[in-house]
C-alpha cells in the first residue's frame, strides 16, 4: 500500500486488481438482450426470470431486469470488443441490419473500431489494434 498527494487528494495504490472480468447492466429484457450478444458470438450461460449471463472467453456481461431504465441513460457507455478484422465485421454487422458506424482509425488510441447499439442502447465499439 502506497499513498502520495495529488492537489491536495490522497491517491491510494492498493495493487489489487489481478483482471476485469465482467460487468452489469440493467436492461429491459435480459433474454433479449442474451440473444442479442449470442447472435454476436458470445456464449449463454445462464438464463432466470429477470437475469441473463454471456460471456466471451473469461469476461462476462450480467443482464439485470429493470423496469426503470431511461432511455438516455446509456449515451456514455460503451463496452469494446476485439475482432481480428475490423471490415469483415462491419460487413457482417450491415448485412445484420444493425447499422454499424463507417470504421474509423483513432490515431490516439491506436485502434480502428466500428460501433453498434445493443437492444438497450449500451454502445458496443468493435476494435482491432493496428
Amino acid at each position: 500500500l502506497s499513498a502520495h498527494w495529488q492537489s491536495e487528494v490522497v491517491v491510494v495504490k492498493y495493487n489489487i486488481i489481478k483482471a476485469v472480468s465482467g460487468i452489469v447492466i440493467i436492461v429491459k429484457d435480459p433474454d433479449v438482450s442474451a440473444n442479442f450478444y449470442e447472435n454476436l458470438g458470445f456464449i449463454v450461460t445462464k438464463r432466470e426470470s429477470g437475469f441473463s449471463s454471456v460471456r466471451s472467453n473469461w469476461f462476462w456481461i450480467d443482464f439485470v431486469r429493470s423496469n426503470r431504465l431511461r432511455n438516455t441513460g446509456n449515451d456514455n457507455q460503451y463496452i469494446y470488443l476485439s475482432v481480428d478484422d475490423i471490415d469483415d465485421t462491419y460487413e457482417k454487422l450491415k448485412a445484420n441490419k444493425l447499422h454499424p458506424t463507417k470504421p474509423e482509425d483513432f490515431n490516439a488510441t491506436g485502434r480502428r473500431e466500428t460501433m453498434i447499439s445493443d437492444p438497450d442502447g449500451y454502445k458496443l465499439v468493435f476494435f482491432k489494434k493496428k
